[in-house]
């Protein structure tokens, strides 16, 4: 054998190994969070991105406000989120904070990591917050603001807020 060959042969070893490190890496990095409670709204955000994350965008919905339902079809959402299917990715969440907005209403602060694994280079991580507004409807929390990863919903209309004219 050359020493041409044992080199080549050498070099497709290296990236052979290189890839099933970062396979391993991004394996290792990953596990399952234990599922939060349903009846808070850190729970029900968590159940709204595991929904979108498995493609189940009946079930997704059912997580939204009444009016948000209505201004949200389910057809819009899985339109909006045709591009994550596309993509292999791993998304992992993590609860920030919460804050009580007013009564029967608050806001959840989560953050989201998303992890591509694109061989033979390795673990691509991004990492951003997202906030969710939750209301209280029939007993239950739903999100009510267009939720992150869908952005915006077509029909969705927003209350107007009363303009304050100056006195003159």
């Amino acid at each position: 054998m050359s020493a041409s060959t044992r080199w080549l042969i050498g070099i497709a070893a290296g990236i052979a190994l290189l890839v099933i490190l970062s396979i391993a890496v991004a394996l290792a990095r990953g596990g399952e969070a234990p599922l939060l409670d349903e009846g808070k709204p850190e729970g029900i955000v968590q159940r709204f991105l595991l929904a979108v994350e498995d493609k189940e965008y009946v079930k997704a919905h059912g997580y939204l406000s009444a009016r948000l339902q209505e201004g949200c079809p389910i057809s819009h959402i899985r339109e909006a989120l045709r591009w994550r299917e596309d993509n292999s990715r791993e998304t992992r969440v993590e609860m920030v904070e919460q804050e009580a907005v007013e009564e029967g209403k608050t806001q959840v602060r989560v953050r989201v990591t998303e992890v591509n694994v694109s061989p033979p280079f390795g673990v691509d991580e991004f990492r951003h917050d997202e906030l969710y507004v939750l209301v209280q409807e029939d007993g239950a929390w739903r999100i009510d603001e267009p939720p992150w990863p869908v952005g915006y919903c077509p029909n969705l209309v927003v209350p107007a807020k009363p303009v304050a004219i100056p006195l003159r």
